[in-house]
C-alpha cells in the first residue's frame, strides 16, 4: 500500500492512507487485504499503522533488498551515475543512492545512521560487491571528492568519476583549477576560473 502511494506521487502518511481508503473492495482483496471479522469488507491499515511500519524499518536492511532488486534486469547499471544522500526527516535516518541520470532512476541504496557518516556509508555503497561499476561514471559533490572514494571507483571497481571541488579542499582546488587553465579550448577566459574551481576531470 505504501510503495502504491508513493508511486501515485504520495507526499505524506496522510496522502498514503488516503491512498488506501480510496481502494475499491476488489482491489483491497487483490492487494491481500484481510476481511474485517464478522463482514464481507476488506479494510485498509489506519494512520497509526502506516506510522508505526515505516518508524520500526531496519533502512539498511531494506536498501539492500532494493538494490539487490535493481540489480537484476541486466547486471551492469547504466553508463553515468549520480551519488547523493538525502536525510529522510530527522528521525528515519539517511539514504545514500546511486542513480541514473538519465532517468532518475535509483539502480543502488544504502542507510546511513545520519547525515554525518554520508561520507563512510557511501564508499560502503560503492565498495559492494552487488554493484557493478565496471565502464560507469559516478558523479558526486564536493563531500565525496576523497582520495579513498576515487580509489574505489578506478582500482576497485574499474569506473570513472567527476568529483565537486570546493574550498574545502584549497590546495586541490587551486591545483585543477593552474591545471584547467593551461588548456581550456571550451571555456573563455572570464569563466574558466570559476568553472575549474568547482569540477577536475
Amino acid at each position: 500500500l505504501i510503495a502504491l502511494a508513493l508511486l501515485g506521487g504520495a507526499q505524506s502518511l496522510s496522502d498514503i492512507l488516503r491512498t488506501g481508503q480510496c481502494l475499491s473492495q476488489p482491489q483491497r482483496r487483490q492487494l491481500g487485504l484481510r476481511l474485517k471479522k464478522g463482514t464481507r469488507f476488506y479494510a485498509v491499515p489506519g494512520y497509526h499503522v502506516y506510522r508505526d511500519v515505516l518508524a520500526a524499518l531496519d533502512l539498511d536492511a531494506f536498501a539492500a533488498v532494493l538494490t539487490d532488486w535493481l540489480q537484476q534486469p541486466d547486471g551492469l547499471l547504466p553508463k553515468t551515475l549520480a551519488l547523493d544522500g538525502k536525510t529522510i526527516r530527522d528521525s528515519l535516518g539517511c539514504i545514500l543512492s546511486l542513480v541514473d541520470q538519465e532517468t532518475g532512476i535509483p539502480v543502488a541504496l544504502k542507510a546511513a545512521p545520519g547525515k554525518g557518516h554520508e561520507l563512510s556509508t557511501a564508499q560502503e555503497l560503492l565498495a559492494d560487491p552487488r554493484v557493478e561499476l565496471a565502464g560507469c561514471t559516478v558523479t558526486a559533490d564536493a563531500l565525496h571528492c576523497q582520495t579513498e572514494t576515487a580509489q574505489i571507483l578506478t582500482q576497485l571497481k574499474g569506473a570513472d568519476y567527476v568529483l565537486q571541488i570546493k574550498d574545502n579542499q584549497p590546495t586541490l582546488a587551486q591545483r585543477a583549477e593552474t591545471v584547467l587553465n593551461l588548456d581550456t579550448p571550451f571555456l573563455s577566459t572570464s569563466t574558466a576560473p570559476a568553472v575549474a574551481s568547482k569540477f577536475v576531470p
